[in-house]
């Protein structure tokens, strides 16, 4: 807990401080130009600004019986800096639309053969921030890691 909280304070100041040098920018002269386009657009410096989630552990259902379970490492790709504030004030709300999503995908009847269908858990996630956190905040939602762990049954012993 105290990394994270550290980690959010690192990302905070760090805000503070592109919001600043933001304001700065926009005060000059490069109103209308290809360049305040892109301080607009991205990071100050053009590189994409990247929110970093929490692991989602899903369980995988055969039937009314827990097979496997999956988890994922997500990011999320927002707009700009000015967009972790919103993204980081819905996040409680973020992390339970996210986990009911995919907790849905492991529930299909088909979720046992054919894995998870990432691309339509993606799409809601995404969904959910325009929803949520307000739209067009958030570009992607980036699949970062993902993997399985079969559960032992008593049975299988």
């Amino acid at each position: 807990m105290t990394q994270r909280i550290q980690r959010l304070g690192h990302v905070a100041s760090r805000r503070r401080v592109l919001a600043c040098a933001g304001s700065a920018l926009a005060g000059l002269a490069f109103a209308g130009t290809a360049h305040a386009q892109n301080v607009r657009e991205g990071d100050l410096d053009g590189k994409p600004v990247f929110f970093p989630l929490d692991r989602i552990v899903i369980s995988i259902f055969r039937g009314k019986t827990v097979e496997r379970h999956d988890m994922l490492l997500l990011r999320l790709e927002l707009m700009n800096t000015s967009a972790i504030t919103p993204v980081e004030l819905a996040m409680p709300r973020l992390r339970d639309a996210f986990v009911r999503i995919w907790s849905r995908l492991g529930a299909r009847p088909d979720a046992a053969d054919k894995g998870l269908d990432f691309e339509a858990g993606r799409r809601a996630m995404r969904a959910a921030c325009d929803e949520i956190a307000g739209p067009g905040l958030v570009k992607a939602v980036l699949l970062i890691a993902h993997s399985s762990r079969r559960v032992k049954h008593l049975s299988d012993s």
